[in-house]
């Protein structure tokens, strides 16, 4: 049966995502009444691991980068570790013709991933967040003037702020917001709606066994990236690629099994092959077809909020210091919600 809860008003209502588990944990911390509204049965959004035995396997964001502040000082606060995921070897560059060996190019700043997978993290802030209602699907956003109301398929919230974590052009396209600002969040590009994120496990890294790192780049596909995702001690053994919805088709599994042959030979044959197509993901793609600008990611429009002023986003296509980020979601997020503290 549909619960209705009671019409209590909210200090915000955040709507899930990463940064709406910062929001909430900014808010909640400094005494704030905040409720948590996720609409998937699970917290993090995007930032998904998949579990297999005691190994985790990121089907979202996998890196963290030393430059990026934000980020790091949370998994340093949080008690969770890092480490450096290259691997040694050759890398591999393919094309029509055949494949060269030897770098491909790579940041100049070190790249980290989260020990145990990504969606640590996110695990780790919902423990600290208070109050959260899973499975809750925002439909509608309305402005009352004093407060907004938050329609949902779980009964109607009251906050006096509400803050989007999730993509504007989903909010745009998915929940009825009157106000003319949505015109241009519907146009704003969501980060991997349009990616697959292929996830090929191994009993061991064969592929060193050739001197090959298991990082490619092809300029064939399915995969244009490829990746080792094993764990720090090689306990568990992976690789990882992304697939662009143009290059998906059918069969794609198969498809990626070839690839991988062709990429680091014949004994490189997973033991089975996942597949995260974020464009399926209802909670992350909107399921329309029109173009999206990709000049809109971080437009100042993102963040003039919305609603009398009682709207925020804070997804990580809004931030400018590294949009699409796990740096970015929580930079913005936490200035959402210090410009929050200093009106509530």
């Amino acid at each position: 049966t549909t619960e209705i809860y009671t019409l209590s008003l909210h200090d915000a209502l955040p709507i899930s995502g990463i940064s709406g588990l910062i929001a909430a944990r900014q808010l909640r911390a400094a005494n704030k009444q905040v409720v948590l509204l996720e609409g998937r049965p699970r917290t993090g959004g995007r930032a998904l691991s998949l579990r297999i035995g005691d190994g985790a396997f990121d089907l979202g964001p996998t890196w963290v980068w030393a430059s990026e502040t934000q980020v790091m000082g949370l998994v340093d606060e949080l008690g969770l570790t890092l480490f450096d995921g290259r691997k040694p070897g050759a890398d591999v560059y393919q094309t029509a013709t055949g494949n060269q060996h030897g770098r491909l190019p790579t940041s100049s700043v070190a790249e980290h991933r989260i020990d145990g997978g990504t969606q640590r993290l996110t695990d780790a802030l919902t423990q600290t967040v208070g109050a959260v209602e899973f499975d809750c699907v925002a439909t509608a956003i309305t402005d009352h003037s004093t407060h907004l109301s938050v329609t949902t398929n779980r009964g109607e919230f009251l906050g006096k702020h509400v803050i989007a974590a999730l993509p504007p052009r989903l909010l745009a396209r998915s929940i009825q917001v009157d106000d003319p600002l949505t015109q241009i969040w519907r146009r704003v590009p969501t980060w991997m709606a349009d990616i697959a994120k292929v996830v090929a496990v191994f009993d061991a890294p064969v592929w060193r066994n050739a001197g090959l790192s298991g990082r490619a780049a092809s300029a064939v596909g399915p995969m244009v990236e490829v990746h080792d995702l094993s764990s720090r001690d090689d306990a568990h053994t992976a690789l990882f690629g992304f697939v662009p919805r143009t290059l998906a088709g059918a069969d794609l599994e198969q498809r990626v099994r070839t690839q991988l042959h062709q990429l680091f030979g014949p004994k490189t044959t997973p033991t089975a092959v996942h597949i995260q197509a974020w464009w399926t993901e209802r909670l992350t793609h909107t399921g329309d077809t029109e173009a999206a600008d990709q000049t809109l990611f971080a437009h100042p429009s993102l963040h003039k909020p919305a609603l009398g002023g009682r709207l925020h986003l804070t997804s990580c296509e809004t931030s400018t210091v590294s949009p699409g980020h796990l740096n970015g979601a929580i930079e913005r997020s936490l200035t959402v919600t210090q410009q929050l503290l200093s009106l509530l």
